[in-house]
């Protein structure tokens, strides 16, 4: 069902059940339903209506629930973008997918799109201009079919290629039934760490109308602040990246925040440190902190371990939910057998549409109903999945493949390394050698790290070229930017 219709009923059977939280503002379900049928009916007054694109420009808020509800209750498609993206691939996007007005927020400063008309948002006002505008907050909303397209999502591939993803009311509505299936949930408190203008938000969206599952969304991004909106308001589940989850280790050793109520935290990424999950092991106790895998293209998290094989199956990103299909194939589609390492490809309701006015990589990524997404991996005997990186991050150097991954868990065994990531350098010898990409606590010869995977791993996995910098580029969900690491060589 479209969400958006959906939050009229919740508001009717659950008026006063908090529904978001956001920078100590708690609002219920009544108020969230009142604030988006005023802005759908401000959108109305513009010309929205059944399959219009609206650009949301806002950062992770209760704005942006708002907002995302009131465009599916008019039918129309949402356009999230991040608002840390350059003013001119914001506008490249927009003319792209022809979106026809934005919605945005005070606290994004200085955008001006070309002849679009912006709606902004801030609480219950809504302005256009310097014009406060007074929409009613009568119910409104229409039923939508299954395949209606109901958000595109910006992803930036691993070689640093461009799409936009479209995803329909039946991809979306999967992610309640995914998420209950994989964590056997039942009256949840959400923490949102990742970016909502990614596929976390309308996924997230999705789940709080369906379920009423209260959405406590992180107003900063310092561990000392989430632990204590962790502690507050009870949250017991979240997901988040690797370099997120890391800024909760240093408050959180000090145990002066409760945290017993987290019971799931589940990493997602291609490059996830096992010291970074035993020490969040450790420090959260009462948590099953697991892996989970997923992609834009997939509507999000797919599959993640249970709770109960936490520990024993830690490396692995775990089994498929029971809507998912999964295989590990070879060059030529073929399903492998345990154990044997090929690509990972994905079949389910879940899949994307297709990538926006991209016939080719649709065509390229979509085969016979099954997604190839382009990552590697294997299954054990008992059908957990891992991941063992991009298809295209694969080094081979000397005729032999090489993942950056198992290369980076060795350095990151060294105390003085804050970060690492591995990268391949066209070589006229040996096709391609080993580059790593250090940013360390303190300085740190050289000789250090060549001994460190000498000891570790054969000699082709070895890095030749060692380099130090500050920092590593990041993708918008905090992922290494691979691809700018490469053109930067």
């Amino acid at each position: 069902m479209n969400p958006g219709m959906l939050l009229n009923e919740k508001a009717k059977q659950t008026p006063n059940k908090t529904a978001l939280v956001f920078q100590g503002e708690e609002i219920d379900f009544a108020t969230l339903n009142r604030r988006a049928n005023r802005l759908a009916h401000a959108l109305s007054d513009f010309g929205t209506g059944m399959g219009d694109k609206v650009g949301l420009l806002m950062p992770n808020s209760i704005e942006f629930v708002v907002a995302y509800l009131a465009v599916l209750k008019l039918g129309g498609v949402t356009v999230p973008f991040d608002i840390r993206m350059s003013k001119e691939i914001i506008q490249r996007l927009l003319d792209f997918t022809e979106t026809s007005i934005i919605i945005s927020s005070s606290a994004v400063k200085g955008f001006a799109a070309n002849k679009l008309p912006i709606l902004i948002l801030d609480g219950d006002i809504i302005s256009s201009g310097e014009k406060i505008i007074e929409p009613p907050s009568t119910d409104i909303g229409m039923d939508l079919p299954p395949q209606s397209e109901v958000t595109y999502l910006y992803t930036s591939g691993s070689t640093g290629d461009h799409k936009v993803v479209v995803l329909t009311l039946e991809n979306v509505n999967c992610f309640p039934k995914i998420v209950h299936d994989l964590f056997e949930l039942s009256d949840e408190v959400f923490g949102i760490l990742l970016p909502m203008s990614h596929v976390t938000g309308p996924v997230a969206i999705h789940e709080l109308v369906e379920n009423g599952t209260k959405l406590v969304i992180f107003s900063q991004m310092r561990g000392k602040s989430i632990l204590q909106e962790i502690e507050k308001y009870s949250v017991s589940l979240t997901w988040g990246v690797p370099p997120i989850c890391g800024l909760l280790l240093p408050e959180a050793r000090k145990g002066r925040f409760k945290t017993d109520s987290v019971r799931t935290m589940t990493l997602m990424g291609m490059e996830i440190p096992l010291s970074l999950m035993e020490e969040l092991t450790r420090v959260f106790p009462s948590a099953a902190v697991v892996q989970g895998y997923g992609l834009t293209e997939t509507t999000g998290l797919i599959m993640a371990t249970p709770a109960k094989d936490a520990i024993r199956k830690m490396k692995s990103v775990g089994l498929p939910a029971s809507t998912v299909e999964i295989k590990v194939v070879d060059d030529n589609g073929m399903a492998l057998p345990a154990g044997k390492e090929g690509e990972i490809i994905i079949k389910g309701p879940m899949v994307m549409k297709g990538y926006y006015k991209n016939r080719d990589a649709t065509e390229k990524c979509l085969k016979d109903g099954w997604l190839h997404g382009g990552d590697m991996g294997y299954l054990d005997d008992e059908g957990f999945l891992y991941c063992l990186g991009r298809k295209d991050d694969m080094i081979i150097s000397s005729g032999s493949n090489v993942f950056p991954a198992e290369v980076e868990d060795v350095i990151r065994k060294h105390p003085g390394v804050k970060d690492v990531a591995v990268i391949g350098v066209p070589d006229e010898k040996r096709g391609e050698v080993i580059k790593a990409v250090i940013v360390s606590s303190s300085k740190i010869p050289r000789e250090e790290i060549s001994g460190l995977c000498r000891k570790s791993l054969p000699r082709y996995k070895c890095p030749r070229i060692i380099e130090f910098r500050s920092e590593l580029p990041q993708t918008g969900t905090s992922k290494i930017a691979r691809s700018a690491l490469r053109k930067k060589g």
